[in-house]
């Protein structure tokens, strides 16, 4: 956001910016609320091993320079991502047509910078733009921008493509038509394939009905944090390298009461000896074929 907000004020008032003391007053309480925000991301992470902890230069997160380099990068966010998930191809291709479309007047530029500041920030964080479609929701807000913008100069759009305005017209409905019905059946794919009998349902169902809710909990997971979120606790989320019997010790020093996890992480991993090392040393409350949950 700092570059469209640097450009609007540019525009404005020049030089004078620098001098201006409501916009140093802006920066300055924007930057305090961000510093405070990650200066409390990295104390959670400090206490509990819990966020990103981006403060650490995470290899997910800051310097992935080999994807950058790599076509794979750019197939995946640019792509599958954007042009297929989150605009629909039909609605990209408006995007790409607006994003061509010549600037009338000097403030419009804003939506540019807005849209390179986002590009930037793409390629810095490259390796989570990669793993994660979220991430790429700021670029929605300019984009629908420069997608609306054939519909707002159609005059421009039928000198562009040499039909005439109605012909115009019926061509950019039917890009409107098939963004819609392509969007729904992503949708409906999407509920489909949602598996409410999962293991890890059937787990947070169990996990809210014999704990508390103030109980904390050690989460065995593959690196995703979602466990504590499903089961709605707090506590620990731990691979499975981690568990020994000193970590749980620490752990129990700190409050964990419970030790949870979905058994295919285990198998998965070939860590069959941890499930057993758990199973003969803690009280078992649950021990169904998909997951676990014992009483430290």
């Amino acid at each position: 956001l700092g570059l469209p907000l640097l450009f609007l004020s540019w525009t404005k008032f020049k030089f004078a910016l620098f001098r201006e003391p409501k916009i140093w007053l802006f920066a300055g309480i924007v930057f305090i609320a961000t510093f405070a925000w990650y200066y409390h991301s990295h104390s959670l992470k400090s206490l509990t091993g819990l966020t990103f902890g981006i403060w650490e230069m995470s290899t997910d997160k800051w310097g992935n320079l080999d994807l950058i380099v790599s076509l794979k990068f750019y197939n995946d966010v640019f792509f599958k991502s954007l042009a297929e998930r989150h605009f629909t191809y039909p609605a990209f291709i408006l995007f790409l047509f607006g994003l061509f479309l010549k600037r009338r007047w000097e403030p419009e530029k804003v939506f540019d910078y807005w849209l390179l500041a986002i590009l930037v920030y793409i390629l810095i964080v490259a390796k989570g733009n990669q793993v994660h479609e979220y991430y790429q929701l700021p670029f929605m807000l300019p984009g629908v921008i420069f997608l609306a913008k054939p519909f707002a100069r159609l005059s421009d759009v039928a000198a562009a493509i040499h039909l005439r305005e109605s012909t115009s017209r019926i061509v950019l409905t039917s890009f409107v038509v098939l963004t819609i019905v392509l969007s729904v059946l992503r949708l409906v794919h999407i509920f489909n394939s949602e598996q409410y009998d999962a293991p890890l349902f059937a787990l947070s169902k169990s996990v809210q009905q014999v704990t508390q809710e103030s109980d904390l909990v050690i989460a065995v997971s593959n690196g995703n944090p979602v466990v504590l979120y499903n089961v709605e606790r707090k506590g620990w989320n731990c691979s499975i390298s981690e568990i020994n019997e000193s970590y749980i010790r620490e752990k129990k020093d700190k409050g964990a009461k419970y030790f949870i996890g979905e058994k295919n992480i285990f198998f998965q991993s070939g860590a069959e000896q941890q499930l057993d090392f758990i199973r003969n040393n803690y009280e078992a409350v649950i021990d169904s074929a998909e997951y676990l949950i014992v009483k430290l």
